[in-house]
């Protein structure tokens, strides 16, 4: 190899490290900012994070039903919206509603509260882990699934929060509207 072409290979070597090198911290830059973005949806999900208890009054039988609602922030992956090879983590809220009047009671006296467990795929709670609360506008959303019916949300819990009062409707996936129901944050 002449000399000449032993300089153009060490000149290209060179040029593809340093192409690496830029697109390395251009990727390290995204992953940055979409790191510095999950921390700031965390703080905007802050407030809708706590234990709400309330009633939910059920359409179809004019019910009022004790309601216990519990939200945490969880972490889901999720490909990056920059670039959809890098998988980052997006913070949602997760918990549960449960309905304390029905934790104890016999599969034989849960008929009577089919108006209750029917929109929820005949369980006594809803589980959720993909909620989302925007804060600018106070909008709360609870998607819940059923793990019998597949990944597709089940029903919802959705309304406005303000000032640790939520305030909205629950609709399910075989009836559009379930009830309607007032929780207030008590912790």
């Amino acid at each position: 190899m002449r000399s000449w072409e032993r300089i153009l290979d060490l000149m290209m070597v060179v040029s593809l490290a340093s192409a690496c090198g830029k697109a390395s911290s251009e990727r390290q830059v995204e992953i940055t900012k979409d790191e510095a973005d999950a921390r700031a949806q965390e703080n905007d999900l802050k407030p809708a994070v706590g234990r709400f208890e309330g009633q939910i009054l059920i359409a179809e039988s004019h019910r009022r039903i004790d309601a216990v609602l519990e939200t945490k922030i969880v972490y889901r992956a999720v490909p990056s919206p920059a670039d959809p090879t890098i998988i980052i983590s997006v913070p949602k809220l997760a918990g549960s509603l449960i309905f304390p009047a029905l934790k104890n009671l016999s599969i034989e006296d849960l008929v009577a509260y089919s108006d209750v467990t029917n929109p929820l795929g005949g369980f006594i709670l809803a589980g959720f882990d993909l909620g989302d609360f925007d804060r600018n506008t106070k909008a709360l959303n609870l998607p819940y699934t059923v793990a019998q019916f597949g990944t597709a949300p089940f029903g919802a819990f959705q309304g406005m929060l303000t000032n640790g009062n939520f305030v909205g409707l629950w609709s399910a996936r075989n009836e559009s509207h379930v009830g309607s129901f007032n929780l207030i944050r008590v912790r």
